[in-house]
């Protein structure tokens, strides 16, 4: 049985296929779902005890009780709990700081809200080596797509374009809540002198060289790689999702674009009791996004794309940016940036070469491989396109 460290592995950045598809596969040998009433929940401090309907009554020295499934609660299953029940996190947040009688009206407040509560939920829970793990608290309507499917999903779009994982380039996010995969394929590629070819990457990409390092002379070839990205959550933290991720050759700089394609976890409501879920439900949803995942793989994974990637930027490449200064203030109330993002996004547009509104938006993208966090790197390689395709921000600046 999987330990709750091995359970609760983060992984950033990660390029081992293998150290991925394992963490992935030690949440699945031991993850398992309850549908039964909200009421049914009781929390104390940092554990639930739900009532499960689907077990049989037992005899205690109390008499004839029905069984109970007893978890700690993860940090996610909490905040679903307080959405669910309509406590304000910032209240629940306060009255959990104090560990004595504010803490005790935290429980209350859950545990009297959840007994007049008559709606059902999903209840997810993890088995570890030292107990059961409540993980999330969601719809009893919730559908299923975990994230070992969506990796042999994305493995299969490939291959139906002829492509495997050894094709690409794989970095991987891996979080208790999220699953992110970039997967980038140098094969099918485009060349943009016009485009890349004055701009420089603000730091080197070689392994014997700092990070900070300037990059070496034929290091830096003005060419866009097409790719993909995959999301998912288990725990009902964003959608499953596939959409088009270009790479730019010299930096790694990942040009991301809206969702095309993404599947809401929504199903037919759940009956009462542990889910067994059937290998033809499991076959038949995986099936379906496998063969969504295959057309969009088609559609991206492809020099016509790249093509229409490069029209779009030639437009920010015809604006230049004379303040480096007052543009970076601008990105910043524009997109939203803390102050060492600001900085970071600053150093590299110097650094970058590229004093043009494309070489700005490359720089908000260069600067998210700086940030420790993967769902916030995320969040700035899709504000590129919301930089460049913006002009009449920066016209003046």
């Amino acid at each position: 049985m999987p330990t709750t460290e091995e359970l609760s592995t983060r992984l950033r950045n990660e390029t081992d296929l293998s150290k991925i598809s394992g963490t992935l596969a030690a949440v699945a040998s031991s993850r398992f779902d309850v549908v039964a009433p909200q009421s049914a929940l009781h929390v104390e401090r940092d554990t639930a005890t739900i009532a499960d309907p689907s077990g049989e009554p037992q005899l205690t020295d109390d008499g004839v009780t029905s069984p109970v499934i007893v978890a700690s609660m993860t940090r996610m299953a909490e905040r679903q709990i307080a959405g669910r029940l309509k406590i304000p996190l910032q209240y629940l947040d306060r009255l959990q700081s104090n560990e004595d009688a504010t803490r005790d009206l935290a429980d209350h407040s859950i545990n009297t809200l959840a007994g007049i509560d008559d709606r059902k939920a999903l209840y997810r829970f993890l088995r570890a080596d030292d107990g059961l793990v409540l993980r999330s608290v969601l719809s009893d309507s919730y559908g299923l797509f975990d994230n070992d499917r969506a990796l042999r999903a994305l493995i299969e779009g490939l291959g139906a374009s002829g492509l495997g994982l050894g094709d690409g380039q794989v970095k991987g996010d891996v979080t208790p809540d999220r699953l992110r995969l970039r997967i980038t394929v140098p094969a099918i590629e485009l060349a943009v002198p016009d485009l890349l070819g004055d701009y420089r990457m603000p730091f080197s990409m070689k392994p014997e060289n700092g990070m900070h390092d300037r990059p070496d002379v034929g290091e830096t070839p003005p060419v866009l790689w097409a790719g993909i990205e995959i999301g998912n959550s288990e725990t009902g933290n964003g959608t499953f999702f596939v959409r088009p991720r270009a790479e730019v050759a010299v930096c790694r700089n990942g040009l991301v674009k809206p969702t095309e394609f993404k599947r809401a976890h929504l199903g037919a409501r759940l009956d009462d009791g542990e889910i067994n879920w059937s290998g033809e439900t499991r076959q038949n949803v995986y099936k379906l996004v496998a063969s969504q995942v295959a057309d969009v793989v088609r559609t991206y994974l492809s020099t016509d794309y790249l093509v229409t990637i490069a029209a779009e930027m030639r437009a920010a490449k015809g604006i230049v940016i004379d303040s480096a200064a007052s543009a970076i203030e601008i990105v910043t109330d524009q997109i939203g940036l803390t102050d060492d993002e600001q900085r970071n996004v600053f150093d590299c547009f110097a650094r970058g070469g590229d004093s043009t509104l494309l070489g700005l938006g490359q720089a908000v993208t260069a600067a998210s491989q700086l940030v420790e966090d993967g769902d916030r790197q995320a969040e700035l390689e899709g504000e590129f396109w919301n930089v460049v395709n913006s002009p009449a921000r920066y016209a003046s600046v």
